[in-house]
């Protein structure tokens, strides 16, 4: 089975000096693997084999569910007849988290008041029958990918509107959290909206940089595509969305236009985007299957069928 995720990355970072390097190392690396939309959006597939390529290997997923709201009003009340005995001894953001949203206290970064939240009662008890069904159907999944991850009852988010699974990618190296979300199915509902299942996460920027440089012990990776797909017609265009797909799924670095651009404009960007190879897809060449692929250094060209395309450039 190949997994596949689809995402956008839109990022907004201070513009201090210490933002302004930090944006620059983020549009380096975030332009070698995704398409670059417009100044600090990108978008892009992430397949196993650019993970593989990536070389991330210290981090880990952590999973736990946090129920439905009311499988919270239950732990909520547990979990306050837990701390209040020591309630005085918590700081004064935990205090202040006690009536409102005692889950928050869980996660607390003060030392003592970690300590004391050691023993506490897990959410994962309080589940009811539909949310246990749930987290055992998404552990099912997960185990069936292949996916290692660790069920960490302590983590919770900070806002109301998330349901049920929650998850962070955290460095095996110093435990920061690199990644966190989760599900949030009722905040549609809660904006006016219908009740609409969703799911999202933020990245904290520096520290994945932090760890891609501790994992590739600063190897840069060549900001060159191994193909680049020129198209001429909507009929081409969707031919070529599915084409490259393929292509990248077989580990080459490949990309098309996604600004309408003119064919001229097309073959300016693969030379831009230093593309060794540039193939052109209209309706002709779909119906015929047949493609004529340009070596960029050289200039020739040859006709190959579309599905040894793959062979072609290896």
């Amino acid at each position: 089975m190949v997994v596949i995720m689809y995402i956008i990355l839109v990022y907004d970072i201070l513009s201090d000096e210490n933002g302004a390097r930090i944006s620059r190392n983020i549009f380096k690396t975030c332009k070698k693997y995704l398409t670059n939309v417009q100044k600090s959006v990108f978008e892009g597939e992430i397949t196993p084999v650019l993970l593989k390529k990536l070389n991330i290997t210290s981090v880990e997923l952590n999973i736990n569910s946090i129920g439905c709201k009311e499988c919270r009003k239950n732990y909520q009340e547990a979990l306050r007849n837990y701390i209040r005995p020591n309630l005085d001894k918590y700081c004064d953001t935990c205090k202040s988290r006690f009536e409102k949203n005692p889950m928050r206290i869980l996660d607390c970064k003060e030392k003592a008041d970690k300590q004391m939240n050691e023993n506490a009662p897990s959410i994962l008890d309080y589940l009811c029958d539909d949310c246990k069904e749930h987290f055992e159907k998404l552990k099912t999944a997960l185990n069936t990918l292949g996916i290692e991850y660790k069920i960490d009852p302590r983590i919770v988010r900070g806002l109301d509107y998330y349901t049920r699974t929650v998850f962070e990618i955290v460095s095996k190296t110093d435990g920061l959290t690199i990644v966190g979300g989760g599900r949030y199915d009722g905040m549609i509902e809660e904006l006016g909206g219908p009740s609409t299942p969703a799911v999202g996460f933020a990245i904290g920027e520096e520290r994945l940089l932090n760890v891609f440089d501790e994992n590739n012990q600063g190897k840069i990776f060549e900001n060159n595509l191994d193909l680049f797909i020129v198209t001429i017609g909507e009929k081409a265009n969707n031919y070529a969305i599915k084409l490259l797909r393929e292509i990248r799924n077989a580990g080459f670095r490949a990309e098309k236009d996604i600004m309408e651009r003119s064919t001229k404009a097309q073959f300016k960007y693969s030379d831009k985007k230093n593309a060794k190879y540039t193939i052109t897809i209209g309706d002709t060449e779909v119906e015929s299957n047949t493609v004529k692929i340009k070596n960029m250094a050289t200039g020739t060209e040859e006709e190959v069928k579309i599905d040894e395309i793959i062979n072609y450039i290896k």
